[in-house]
């Protein structure tokens, strides 16, 4: 299993979860949490990736979040429908202020994650990059 590199700029990283389909990872200095995809994964192990995302947004209060899904593919309509429900009912509690999608130049891809997040109460501003450093920098600048 390929080892995710740490967003070396920032300090402490925890890893949450590392599977051979995704990785999760939290820096809390900037309170800023990173999934990675690995690959495209079943529904079983989105829905572990999504549960474990939710309960570390929750658990520390996440004000900044990065989806790196160049290597994720496109999930099944039953893991979307999941998406939905978790975007509309639990994101609006949350810290959550800004959320980085780096889908490169997918654009079915970024058709799809925007349709999950479509008519949800959004505290935060999502938007959508072609690389990891683009969307660190962009999730690092002040709010203010």
């Amino acid at each position: 299993m390929e080892e995710i590199r740490p967003l070396t700029h920032l300090e402490k990283r925890k890893i949450i979860s590392s599977t051979g389909s995704y990785a999760l990872d939290f820096y809390p200095s900037a309170s800023l949490a990173r999934m990675v995809f690995r690959r495209r994964p079943s529904d079983l192990e989105y829905q572990s990736a999504i549960a474990n995302f939710f309960d570390l947004l929750f658990k520390e209060e996440v004000r900044l979040m990065l989806f790196n899904n160049l290597s994720a593919g496109l999930i099944s309509p039953e893991s979307q429908a999941l998406s939905r429900s978790y975007i509309e009912n639990l994101l609006p509690k949350s810290a959550l202020r800004k959320m980085a999608c780096v889908v490169g130049g997918d654009f079915i891809q970024r058709l799809l994650i925007s349709n999950m997040h479509r008519g949800a109460e959004s505290p935060y501003d999502m938007r959508f990059f072609e690389s990891e450093e683009q969307a660190v920098a962009w999730l690092l600048q002040s709010e203010g």
